[in-house]
């Protein structure tokens, strides 16, 4: 209730006409549970939204739906949202008493609805605009019926406020992002646990959608009749008293094919074991002088990180390198590449 009847009724209108204001407000609470989506299904579930056909509009419409869950409880318990809260949005019934939790998820329902088209594409935009036209006119939208919508202020504070949290839920989408490519097994590994992590890594990035390798290095083709993997190379684990301390890729081409580049193979080494390091995370593996490294294949380089000796060694005759490959150019074109990962202590 509000302190005092003069104090509502000053509030007190059917609508109110700053359309911008609440799409803002909306489309904030719709990227909070976006995050908390992206968080759920990266982290835990390992789901990458962007290997997906339409992923985004699948994405979308799992926010919405955890909006359309959490709008209505807090409407009815806190009176408002976080989106609406930062620009002073107050939604009461015409007594100004905070909604009840049914007519509260008729409203959100109705904004789904009628409001964004129930997010189908082309038609959502089209209803986005005709509610634009009725909100900036001040008329009552569908949804607000037996509702009082008002605004406290349009201060400038508030949209500061409001630009610097998008900014860090970009940034927390970003740490996401980092840290769902990491492995899911740390420390000593198993074979088995180095080659789950090389996996889980694929999957993520969309490179495994037909292969995976097994506890022994060697690569499994999901589904022969389509696609075989004969030109990968296999990992070849070293283990000692059963953890692994060390991986070796290695190819020899002396039939003069086209050689592409293997810096994909030696990167999902690289997150499958030197990134399973107890010292390592998100950031320190992806501000690591590897990631340079990796885009010279065709170069030799020695790095070490997290007490890892990494080591690209490159060999080839009678090749010349363009856009990324090497090209045979003359009688005898030789390529042999030995890449290996050693831990030193």
């Amino acid at each position: 209730m509000w302190e005092t009847e003069t104090e509502y009724k000053a509030l007190q209108k059917e609508t109110v006409a700053h359309p911008w204001l609440r799409f803002f407000a909306r489309m904030l609470d719709l990227n909070l549970t976006l995050v908390l989506w992206k968080a759920f299904s990266a982290l835990l579930l390992h789901y990458n939204s962007s290997n997906v056909f339409l992923g985004s509009l699948y994405d979308s419409y799992i926010a919405f739906f955890l909006l359309l869950m959490m709008e209505p409880l807090l409407l009815s318990t806190w009176g408002t949202t976080p989106g609406k809260k930062l620009f002073g949005l107050v939604i009461r019934d015409t007594s100004g008493n905070k909604l009840t939790y049914k007519k509260a998820l008729a409203r959100t329902w109705g904004v789904f609805g009628a409001g964004y088209g129930y997010n189908i594409p082309i038609y959502s935009l089209v209803r986005l605009y005709q509610s634009y036209k009725q909100c900036s006119i001040a008329e009552p939208l569908s949804w607000e019926e037996d509702t009082s919508y008002s605004i406290k202020n349009t201060k400038y504070y508030r949209r500061i406020i409001y630009a610097n949290i998008f900014l860090l839920l970009i940034g927390i989408a970003y740490i996401i992002g980092l840290q769902a490519v990491m492995p899911i097994h740390r420390g000593e590994l198993t074979s088995a646990q180095y080659a789950e992590n090389c996996n889980t890594y694929m999957k993520f990035i969309g490179y495994g959608t037909f292969m995976k390798l097994d506890d022994t290095g060697n690569w499994v083709d999901k589904n022969p009749n389509l696609l075989t993997y004969s030109e990968l190379p296999p990992h070849k684990i070293i283990v000692k008293d059963g953890k692994v301390i060390g991986i070796e890729l290695e190819v020899e081409i002396k039939d003069g094919d086209l050689v592409s580049s293997y810096q994909n193979q030696q990167w999902i080494a690289i997150m499958g074991f030197v990134a399973a390091q107890r010292e390592m995370n998100c950031f320190r593996i992806s501000a690591s002088d590897l990631v340079k490294a990796v885009q010279k294949p065709f170069e030799n380089y020695t790095e070490y990180e997290a007490g890892i000796r990494v080591k690209n060694e490159i060999e080839y005759t009678d090749y010349s390198m363009s856009e990324g490959l090497l090209f045979p150019t003359g009688e005898n074109p030789y390529f042999h590449m030995r890449f290996t990962l050693e831990r030193m202590d």
